[in-house]
């Protein structure tokens, strides 16, 4: 069953118009019909559909401006139905957003199967829309809160960046920022209207990443029931957000150079190539180049991945960007718990600004939603801090620590502050569990 997907077609020819309507009613779609560009352009108006099926030569205009007219709607997938096998026509219909090019007379299999799987990649986006949506307001870089002239520096570039269509790689430390800075840059694209698809890397098993990343064929391995476009298909004519990139096991980083630079994608068990416009965008909390100097990265795929590189500094190297970022989160976490307007003291914000936040902004809001949750007032006080901040040997004033000593003391903090439960921890520190567990064994870390 299908779900009565509505599909409209667009056809002059009235037998071929008929034996389409048939054919797809038997598969239990539900069908509207126009054999006019005028009549198909007034109905697209005030319709979406799961799918149109369009004949580019119609008697009264190109079908090109019914694509022109609805190819900024996600929603709307297009089948080209053609006489001719012009190679010039089909390339120009994939690039103003067609899904596929068929050629008459149509093979009914052929027809059926192009048409389940476009609706699979609708239904896939389905669920990408909403997160979208929401972070769509959120993830602009006017929203992007800084006082710090190395911050200013990131987004000046990445402003420039999101005009060019080169792959960009996001450095920085866990919780500085790297998803935030992705979708602002998406945002102020021209491909802001596409989808902009997440993926977070480390959170994939080895053994799902190709299927996951490509997508696989019915009957790919066991339990593959219906096929599945994978990430990148999903991505098509947007963005795709490749999170810890680092973490991808090198099986698959050679899989992924193949596709970035032949722009071309083969799902597990098929013989089909699509090939796809997708803009990368990448992000590391470790540095990639080390990994190419230790062997954990291919160098080839480095350089193609670092088209752009944009680093984000940590929250202890732009202390002037605490208290700002301290009051925003203020103000929503009082949203949130429908308090007054909680504001810092001189003293809270003193302590604040002298401490390194090993897990930079998102250690920030989280020590701010804490204090506002439990705080019986309106103004912050150093007693209202939690204990390491207050802890002058937190605070920045011995010897520099390393990265590496950081994260350690960080991870061991994390771990005690919820005993050890690695599903909290986890969460916390917005790394999977694999993730976690490889890092208690490189420090040895203990309860």
């Amino acid at each position: 069953m299908n779900g009565k997907a509505t599909i409209l077609i667009v056809e002059d020819d009235n037998a071929l118009r008929d034996s389409l309507r048939r054919i797809l009613m038997r598969r239990n779609y539900s069908i509207e019909e126009s054999p006019t560009l005028k009549q198909a352009m007034s109905t697209v108006k005030t319709t979406i559909y799961e799918l149109i099926l369009l004949d580019l030569t119609l008697p009264d205009g190109n079908g090109t401006s019914l694509l022109n007219q609805i190819r900024e709607e996600d929603r709307n997938r297009v089948i080209v139905i053609s006489g001719t096998r012009n190679l010039d026509m089909a390339i120009q219909a994939m690039k103003m957003g067609v899904y596929d090019f068929l050629v008459k007379p149509i093979d009914r299999e052929i027809l059926l199967a192009t048409i389940q799987k476009a609706l699979n990649v609708n239904r896939q986006l389905a669920g990408y829309r909403e997160l979208r949506g929401s972070l769509r307001d959120f993830s602009s870089f006017d929203r992007i809160q800084f006082r710090s002239r190395l911050m200013r520096q990131v987004i000046h570039k990445a402003r420039e960046a999101a005009e060019s269509d080169r792959t960009i790689l996001i450095q920085g430390e866990t919780g500085t920022g790297k998803e935030l800075l992705a979708y602002a840059i998406h945002n102020a694209s021209p491909r802001q209207h596409r989808p902009i698809i997440p993926v977070n890397c480390a959170a994939i098993p080895e053994h799902l990443a190709e299927s996951e990343l490509f997508g696989f064929e019915q009957g790919a391995f066991t339990g593959a029931d219906s096929s599945y476009s994978g990430r990148f298909r999903l991505a098509d004519k947007g963005t795709i957000f490749l999170d810890e990139i680092g973490e991808l096991p090198q099986s698959i980083q050679s899989k992924l150079l193949r596709v970035l630079e032949s722009g071309e994608v083969i799902s597990l068990k098929s013989r089909r190539m699509d090939r796809l416009d997708v803009r990368v965008i990448a992000a590391s909390n470790r540095s990639l180049k080390q990994m190419v100097d230790t062997g954990l990265f291919r160098e080839d795929l480095f350089y193609r991945v670092e088209q752009i590189r944009l680093i984000i500094p940590p929250l202890r190297k732009r202390p002037e960007d605490i208290k700002l970022l301290a009051d925003g989160f203020l103000r929503s976490a009082a949203l949130t718990y429908n308090k007054e307007v909680v504001r810092l003291s001189h003293e809270a914000q003193a302590y604040m600004t002298a401490y390194h936040w090993p897990g930079n902004v998102r250690e920030l809001k989280n020590t701010v939603f804490e204090i506002v949750t439990f705080i019986d007032g309106t103004e912050i006080q150093p007693r209202h801090l939690p204990t390491k901040i207050l802890d002058r040997s937190t605070a920045g004033n011995g010897p520099v620590k390393t990265l590496k000593q950081i994260e350690e003391e960080h991870i061991q903090q994390v771990l005690e502050s919820t005993g050890f439960n690695i599903s909290r921890a986890a969460k916390l520190l917005g790394i999977s569990r694999p993730s976690l567990y490889r890092k208690i064994s490189a420090f040895n870390l203990k309860r």
